[in-house]
């Protein structure tokens, strides 16, 4: 009889050991933590290259399509431009479009912008090829004086990593005096990749 004791109180312990194992599941990073964010009251922000980068989710019910997530690229100040720069909608650009000559851009994207003579000189070639990649990966992606903005559909997973990259290299292609910080950014993006390879 005197075993017994022992017996019930290691069998305590033991089932008191195995639910602490059962119920402590490994948490999983949210997706601010995943992103390299800090989540503000639902809004998502980094600084990342001198570019305040923010992610807002918005949900309108339960449903997948329902929620949408709208990822911004502040430039460090406003370029004074009034530009305004975008995929067509309906596949035509708008009839306040500036044209630059170039053909191919002119005729897939929507080029507007208040100070006329200083937009065209600030459309370089550089600038127009960065912009036409960035709306063919990116078609809801539009570009004003205060930056890069993208709306994605749906519930943003782990393909809103690659929308941020997208806008910040063109981010940084776009804004004056990017030549240092687009060193820096392709220093990172290989140490990314580095890191990626490490870990298979």
């Amino acid at each position: 009889m005197n075993w017994l004791i022992p017996v019930i109180l290691g069998g305590v312990v033991l089932a008191a050991v195995l639910v602490l194992i059962l119920t402590r599941k490994k948490k999983e990073p949210s997706l601010a933590e995943r992103l390299g964010m800090v989540d503000q009251g639902g809004v998502l922000r980094a600084q990342k290259q001198g570019f305040t980068v923010s992610v807002e989710i918005q949900s309108r019910g339960e449903s997948r399509g329902s929620s949408r997530a709208v990822v911004k690229i502040e430039f460090p100040q406003r370029l004074g431009l009034g530009l305004k720069i975008m995929k067509p909608i309906g596949g035509k650009p708008s009839l306040r479009a500036l044209p630059t000559g170039d053909a191919d851009f002119d005729g897939s994207v929507t080029f507007e912008a208040q100070e006329k003579k200083k937009a065209l000189e600030y459309m370089t070639p550089e600038r127009r090829q960065c912009i036409q990649k960035m709306l063919d990966s990116e078609p809801d992606a539009w570009v004003d004086d205060v930056g890069i903005n993208c709306t994605k559909q749906g519930t943003p997973d782990e393909s809103i990593k690659k929308t941020i990259d997208d806008l910040l290299d063109t981010a940084i292609d776009l804004f004056p005096g990017r030549a240092a910080r687009k060193k820096v950014r392709e220093a990172e993006k290989k140490r990314e990749k580095k890191r990626g390879q490490d870990t298979r």
